[in-house]
């Protein structure tokens, strides 16, 4: 089962943040961390490291999340759902916002 840790390179501490998780991806200015793990729930879902304040966040709606990326416009996840379409998702303060869904063609 994977597990995602956080390591000082310099000091050689490690910190675990969980398992299983996976997907992880710096902020572009370094201070964040998201990746994927199974909640209490048992449901995979993003998270949100802030390695200042060492706090995780669950980034609630996220449910599902199988690719986590930042762009230009912030944290960008990829969400599986049940009937096997995807939703493209983009984290703001306000939470969430869809801007995309789709799904596989037959054959494709």
């Amino acid at each position: 089962m994977p597990s995602l840790y956080l390591v000082d390179l310099e000091g050689g501490e490690a910190w675990h943040l969980a398992t299983p998780a996976g997907a992880p991806a710096f902020s572009p200015d370094g201070r964040k961390l998201a990746f994927a793990a199974g909640s209490v729930e048992k449901v995979r879902k993003a998270f949100l490291y802030d390695l200042e304040t060492q706090t995780v966040e669950p980034l609630e709606g996220s449910e599902g999340v199988v690719l986590l990326s930042w762009g230009p416009s912030g944290l960008v996840a990829v969400v599986e759902l049940a009937d096997e379409t995807y939703r493209f998702l983009r984290w703001t303060e306000e939470g969430w916002q869809e801007f995309f869904i789709g799904g596989s063609e037959e054959g494709s």
